[in-house]
């Protein structure tokens, strides 16, 4: 449970720091558009905490060996 809080923390701290803090929005509704956009954003982009694979990726259970392909592929990538 600890972990979860730890993650939680820092999702809400990035999601303050580059979708909140980048637009300053003025109203509740304008705030909750730009959060859903950058959780969609933040869900289909590549971690490197999680082997360089993409959140949504892993919480659909996708196909693990294209992961883990797709994964090392990237890895690659960004060596050179």
């Amino acid at each position: 449970m600890t972990d979860m809080s730890g993650k939680a923390e820092r999702f809400v701290g990035l999601t303050r720091q580059e979708a909140l803090q980048t637009k300053n929005p003025v109203y509740f509704n304008d705030a909750e558009g730009i959060i859903k956009k950058y959780v969609d954003f933040y869900n289909k982009r590549y971690h490197a905490g999680i082997n360089y694979l993409r959140p949504a990726d892993v919480f659909s259970g996708k196909d693990q060996e294209d992961i883990t392909r797709k994964a090392i592929e990237i890895a690659k990538s960004e060596r050179n």
